[in-house]
Formats: C-alpha cells, structure tokens, sequence
C-alpha cells in the first residue's frame, strides 16, 4: 500500500537586528547591519550612486512601490549583507523594467499618503501594500505621464495623535501655488487605486511637494 507522507516545513528563525537598507539609483539592493550609518563611506558601482535607504530590522518587511503603481514585498532578512555592492533587485522580485520609487518598512498599522504628480493621492496603511506575489500587486492607478512620489508617512493607525483630527495637508505645485485644507479630505483606501485630485492642476504644472501638519507644525 502506498501512504502519504507527511508533508515537510522548514521553519527559519531570524534574530531581531538593525539593518540600514540602500538601494542605488539603479537598482542595486543590500542590508548594512547598525542604524545611524555615514552614508558617505558607502560606495556604488561605477555610474551608479545613492538613491533610497530606511532603517528596519531583520524581521521586518521591506515594500517597494514602483513607477508602475505595483507594490512589492522583500524580507529584510534575506537581502545581503556585508561590503558588496548588493544585487539588482529586479532579480528579488518581478520589478524588471519598472522603476523603483519609494522604499518602507515598520509597522503596518502605520498610514502613509501616496500620490502622483498629476496631483491626486490618497491613505493607505503600509500593511495594505504588503504582497507575497513575486510579480508584484497593482496598487495604485498612476495616470498617464505622471510619475509616483514618494509615500509620506502620517502616523500609526492604531494610535493617531489626539491633534490627528486638526490635521491639515499642503500641496505644494510646480508653478509655486500652495493648497491647505484637511487631511481627512483625503479618503482612506485599503485597496488602492487613483485617489483624489488633491490640487487642481494646469497642463504642464505637476505636484512638487505635500506636506502634512498634526495640528501644530508642517513636517515634510
């Protein structure tokens, strides 16, 4: 008789340590151990140079979003480590051909703003940007000719500060007209998509810069 076997799991435990990880202006991805690095005895292979860095943990989730609007998720444990220049990280996850712009980790209860410079956005926790699909998972709508900015983190979902409710958002435009209004126009969108046009935009004008106050001071 032939009896199934049972089947078989390999567990990896992973030490909670800080690690810095850099990614180049090309691509190039790796895990430095320690917080507080001088970046500026980190070298980069010929014509490549420093792009994006974030201190994490060796437990955390590293996620990525790209130009494309598509998410993508790295643990932080398995990127190298040492003096090496790293790996493309296109050959870590289905990224070829779209570049990265935005890197995070930490808490996912955390809240971030995403938007574009077409001037729309909207709120998302970095939990609802995690994905186990190599390929990546369609997250955000990205209009036509406008490129993804930065995610602005806000605070933790699960402990907003008791001034989150007087919480104001700036958009900044190319041509130097500035909006204020309140953060909680801004809708909260667990699934992605395109959000809300967040400043009103002439052709050839584009979002250059958002920044959020908690009722008391601007921070970028």
């Amino acid at each position: 008789a032939i009896e199934s076997a049972e089947r078989a799991s390999i567990e990896r435990s992973v030490v909670e340590e800080p690690v810095t990880v850099i990614l180049s202006r090309r691509g190039w991805i790796r895990a430095r151990n320690g917080h507080g690095i001088d970046m500026s005895g980190i070298s980069f292979k010929d014509g490549d140079e420093r792009f994006l860095e974030i201190e994490c943990k060796t437990t955390d989730q590293a996620v990525l979003l790209g130009q494309s609007g598509k998410t993508y998720t790295l643990a932080v444990a398995s990127l190298p480590s040492g003096r090496g220049d790293g790996v493309p990280v296109n050959t870590l996850i289905g990224s070829d051909r779209d570049p990265i712009r935005w890197l995070g980790c930490g808490a996912v209860e955390t809240l971030y703003l995403l938007s574009t410079s077409a001037g729309n956005g909207f709120i998302c926790r970095l939990g609802d940007m995690v994905t186990r699909i190599k390929a990546g998972k369609e997250f955000m709508s990205v209009p036509e000719g406008a490129e993804v900015r930065p995610a602005l983190a806000l605070w933790p979902a699960d402990a907003a500060p008791k001034s989150a409710d007087r919480a104001h958002l700036a958009a900044l435009s190319s041509d130097g007209r500035l909006l204020l209004f309140p953060l909680a126009d801004v809708p909260t969108r667990p699934n992605g998509g395109l959000g809300v046009q967040l400043i009103a935009l002439p052709e050839g004008v584009t979002l250059a810069a958002l920044a959020v106050s908690d009722g008391r001071e601007l921070g970028v």
